[in-house]
């Protein structure tokens, strides 16, 4: 996965577009996110966001704690787990939602 590198302002166009969506659909106490970007993927102490930066990640706070992003032994063992949560599907969710509400408010 690399190291550091940044290819947008940060936060970028993809994270300020799910920002507004979480403003508008998630509670106060979930909202802000921990950082102005969105996380897509991670891999040891590395995340990546949606606009395709690259940070590395002190904060441990994404579910990474001690072992890492995507640690090879932990991956293995929980393959067979059909749902895992990203905030690239959250905004996925969050399209779906949005979907939704235009279609009924119409």
């Amino acid at each position: 996965m690399g190291s550091i590198l940044i290819k947008t302002e940060i936060p970028g166009p993809k994270s300020k577009e799910i920002a507004k969506k979480r403003e508008r659909y998630v509670a106060f106490p979930m909202n802000p996110s921990l950082a102005p970007f969105y996380i897509k993927k991670g891999h040891g102490a590395v995340v990546e966001d949606v606009d395709g930066n690259r940070f590395l990640d002190f904060t441990g706070g994404w579910g990474c704690l001690i072992v890492g992003h995507t640690p090879e032994r932990i991956v293995n063992a929980i393959k067979s787990i059909p749902l895992v949560t990203t905030d690239e599907q959250l905004n996925e969710g969050l399209d779906v939602l949005d979907r939704a509400i235009q279609t009924l408010t119409k």
